[in-house]
């Protein structure tokens, strides 16, 4: 699967945040992308996690029945730079090399979107 290059991603003053990464919508667009934190204590269980979550929507993705449960997944993305609600550079917090794009299920009115400069398909 392709991994399509993001050039900055600006984040919204609020977001959706979990233990391992945040996700984030993309304004004008089908997907959400989940970019997952830096976690300088350990950085390996992120990476586990990272690609066990990868690795099961390669197999929902290939079973027709699973794919009825579950958002579509679209694959790997890198993030080049992220910066805050502020303009902040806050790349560091995060693992830029560690993120994929989904299908966002629904809309939320209160949920805040992401706005996104795609760049490159490499």
């Amino acid at each position: 699967m392709e991994t399509t290059l993001i050039a900055v991603v600006n984040l919204p003053q609020h977001y959706c945040e979990g233990a391992f990464g945040i996700v984030l919508l993309e304004v004008g667009s089908f997907g959400a992308i989940k970019i997952f934190k830096n976690d300088i204590l350990n950085t390996e269980r992120p990476i586990k996690v990272f690609n066990a979550e990868v690795a099961a929507y390669e197999i929902i993705m290939i079973n027709s029945h699973l794919q009825q449960h579950t958002p579509k997944f679209y694959g790997r993305v890198k993030v080049s730079k992220i910066l805050d609600h502020t303009g902040v550079d806050v790349s560091n917090e995060y693992m830029l090399d560690f993120c994929y794009q989904i299908h966002k299920s629904g809309t939320n009115p209160g949920h805040p979107n992401l706005a996104i400069k795609p760049q490159t398909i490499v």
